[in-house]
Protein backbone atom coordinates (compact mmCIF):
# COMPACT_ATOMS: atom_id res chain seq x y z
CA UNK A 1 0.00 0.00 0.00
CA UNK A 2 1.35 3.40 -0.92
CA UNK A 3 2.19 5.91 1.87
CA UNK A 4 -0.59 8.24 0.73
CA UNK A 5 -3.12 5.41 0.89
CA UNK A 6 -1.89 4.39 4.38
CA UNK A 7 -2.24 7.99 5.57
CA UNK A 8 -5.77 8.14 4.17
CA UNK A 9 -6.67 4.89 5.96
CA UNK A 10 -5.24 6.26 9.25
CA UNK A 11 -7.23 9.48 8.87
CA UNK A 12 -10.37 7.51 8.05
CA UNK A 13 -9.80 5.21 11.05
CA UNK A 14 -9.09 8.13 13.41
CA UNK A 15 -12.18 9.96 12.15
CA UNK A 16 -14.32 6.86 12.62
CA UNK A 17 -13.05 6.42 16.17
CA UNK A 18 -13.69 10.10 16.96
CA UNK A 19 -17.22 9.84 15.59
CA UNK A 20 -17.83 6.65 17.58
CA UNK A 21 -16.53 8.21 20.82
CA UNK A 22 -18.58 11.36 20.24
CA UNK A 23 -21.63 9.20 19.56
CA UNK A 24 -21.11 7.23 22.76
CA UNK A 25 -20.61 10.42 24.75
CA UNK A 26 -23.88 11.71 23.34
CA UNK A 27 -25.62 8.47 24.31
CA UNK A 28 -24.14 8.55 27.84
CA UNK A 29 -24.89 12.23 28.47
CA UNK A 30 -28.63 11.75 29.20
CA UNK A 31 -27.82 8.98 31.69
CA UNK A 32 -25.22 11.13 33.42
CA UNK A 33 -27.64 14.08 33.58
CA UNK A 34 -30.35 11.79 34.91
CA UNK A 35 -28.06 10.47 37.66
CA UNK A 36 -27.05 14.01 38.57
CA UNK A 37 -30.68 15.13 38.67
CA UNK A 38 -31.73 12.13 40.75
CA UNK A 39 -28.97 12.71 43.32
CA UNK A 40 -29.80 16.44 43.41
CA UNK A 41 -33.46 15.59 44.10
CA UNK A 42 -32.48 13.22 46.90
CA UNK A 43 -30.27 15.94 48.39
CA UNK A 44 -33.13 18.47 48.20
CA UNK A 45 -35.36 15.96 49.94
CA UNK A 46 -32.68 15.52 52.65
CA UNK A 47 -32.62 19.30 53.22
CA UNK A 48 -36.44 19.40 53.41
CA UNK A 49 -36.61 16.53 55.88
CA UNK A 50 -34.22 18.34 58.21
CA UNK A 51 -36.08 21.63 57.71
CA UNK A 52 -39.43 19.98 58.52
CA UNK A 53 -37.93 18.22 61.56
CA UNK A 54 -38.70 14.66 60.43
CA UNK A 55 -35.43 12.80 61.10
CA UNK A 56 -37.06 9.36 60.87
CA UNK A 57 -37.78 10.10 57.19
CA UNK A 58 -34.03 10.28 56.48
CA UNK A 59 -33.99 6.47 56.66
CA UNK A 60 -35.73 6.31 53.26
CA UNK A 61 -32.79 8.15 51.66
CA UNK A 62 -29.94 6.00 52.96
CA UNK A 63 -28.62 2.45 52.74
CA UNK A 64 -28.96 0.17 55.77
CA UNK A 65 -25.21 0.40 56.41
CA UNK A 66 -24.82 4.16 55.83
CA UNK A 67 -21.74 5.85 57.33
CA UNK A 68 -21.74 9.54 58.30
CA UNK A 69 -18.40 11.05 59.34
CA UNK A 70 -18.31 14.48 60.98
CA UNK A 71 -16.01 16.33 63.35
CA UNK A 72 -18.32 15.17 66.15
CA UNK A 73 -17.80 11.48 65.32
CA UNK A 74 -19.01 8.62 63.17
CA UNK A 75 -22.59 7.46 62.82
CA UNK A 76 -23.13 3.98 61.38
CA UNK A 77 -26.39 2.52 60.19
CA UNK A 78 -29.79 3.79 59.19
CA UNK A 79 -31.37 3.66 62.67
CA UNK A 80 -28.42 5.41 64.31
CA UNK A 81 -28.49 8.15 61.68
CA UNK A 82 -32.16 8.87 62.37
CA UNK A 83 -31.49 8.84 66.15
CA UNK A 84 -28.50 11.14 65.75
CA UNK A 85 -30.51 13.69 63.77
CA UNK A 86 -33.43 13.45 66.23
CA UNK A 87 -31.00 14.21 69.07
CA UNK A 88 -29.40 17.08 67.15
CA UNK A 89 -32.78 18.63 66.38
CA UNK A 90 -33.87 18.27 69.99
CA UNK A 91 -30.67 19.95 71.18
CA UNK A 92 -30.92 22.68 68.52
CA UNK A 93 -34.62 23.20 67.73
CA UNK A 94 -33.82 26.20 65.53
CA UNK A 95 -31.18 24.36 63.48
CA UNK A 96 -30.97 25.31 59.81
CA UNK A 97 -28.81 22.83 57.89
CA UNK A 98 -28.34 22.98 54.13
CA UNK A 99 -26.27 20.82 51.79
CA UNK A 100 -25.59 22.47 48.43
CA UNK A 101 -24.25 20.14 45.73
CA UNK A 102 -21.60 21.51 43.37
CA UNK A 103 -20.95 18.41 41.31
CA UNK A 104 -22.20 14.87 40.84
CA UNK A 105 -20.23 12.26 38.93
CA UNK A 106 -21.20 8.66 38.56
CA UNK A 107 -20.00 5.25 37.51
CA UNK A 108 -22.81 3.43 35.65
CA UNK A 109 -21.03 0.08 35.77
CA UNK A 110 -20.70 0.05 39.56
CA UNK A 111 -23.87 2.11 40.21
CA UNK A 112 -22.17 4.64 42.47
CA UNK A 113 -22.32 8.44 42.33
CA UNK A 114 -19.95 10.94 43.93
CA UNK A 115 -21.43 14.20 45.16
CA UNK A 116 -19.30 17.12 46.27
CA UNK A 117 -20.49 20.41 47.67
CA UNK A 118 -20.72 22.90 50.51
CA UNK A 119 -22.72 22.65 53.67
CA UNK A 120 -23.77 25.07 56.39
CA UNK A 121 -25.70 24.91 59.61
CA UNK A 122 -26.76 27.65 61.98
CA UNK A 123 -28.58 27.88 65.32
CA UNK A 124 -28.66 29.80 68.59
CA UNK A 125 -26.16 28.60 71.18
CA UNK A 126 -26.71 30.16 74.61
CA UNK A 127 -28.45 33.14 72.99
CA UNK A 128 -25.68 33.69 70.45
CA UNK A 129 -25.92 33.17 66.69
CA UNK A 130 -23.72 30.25 65.67
CA UNK A 131 -22.82 29.11 62.19
CA UNK A 132 -20.58 26.40 60.80
CA UNK A 133 -19.69 26.12 57.13
CA UNK A 134 -17.63 23.63 55.23
CA UNK A 135 -17.44 21.09 52.47
CA UNK A 136 -18.80 17.60 52.11
CA UNK A 137 -18.29 14.54 49.97
CA UNK A 138 -21.03 11.94 49.60
CA UNK A 139 -21.11 8.50 48.01
CA UNK A 140 -24.51 7.45 46.67
CA UNK A 141 -25.45 3.91 45.67
CA UNK A 142 -28.15 3.01 43.14
CA UNK A 143 -30.32 0.41 44.83
CA UNK A 144 -33.75 -0.78 43.73
CA UNK A 145 -33.85 1.99 41.12
CA UNK A 146 -33.24 4.81 43.66
CA UNK A 147 -30.12 6.62 44.72
CA UNK A 148 -29.43 6.13 48.43
CA UNK A 149 -26.76 7.78 50.54
CA UNK A 150 -24.06 5.20 51.29
CA UNK A 151 -21.51 7.42 53.05
CA UNK A 152 -20.83 11.06 53.71
CA UNK A 153 -17.90 13.04 55.08
CA UNK A 154 -18.66 16.53 56.38
CA UNK A 155 -15.69 18.82 57.01
CA UNK A 156 -16.20 22.08 58.93
CA UNK A 157 -13.99 24.86 57.55
CA UNK A 158 -15.27 27.89 59.45
CA UNK A 159 -17.11 28.56 62.69
CA UNK A 160 -18.80 31.77 63.82
CA UNK A 161 -20.16 32.13 67.34
CA UNK A 162 -17.61 32.72 70.05
CA UNK A 163 -19.00 30.44 72.76
CA UNK A 164 -19.58 27.36 70.63
CA UNK A 165 -16.48 27.78 68.46
CA UNK A 166 -14.28 28.34 71.51
CA UNK A 167 -15.61 25.11 73.05
CA UNK A 168 -14.18 23.19 70.07
CA UNK A 169 -10.61 24.38 70.63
Amino acid sequence: MRPQARAAVRILLASSIAILVAGCAHIMAPWAKRAEGDVDRQRQQWNQIVAYRKPADLAALVTDDVQLITSAGVVSGKKNLARSYASLLQKRPDLVQIFTPESVEWNPKWKFAAERGHWSESWQEQGEDTEIRGSYYALWKLKDGRWRLYSQIVTPLSCAGARYCKSLE
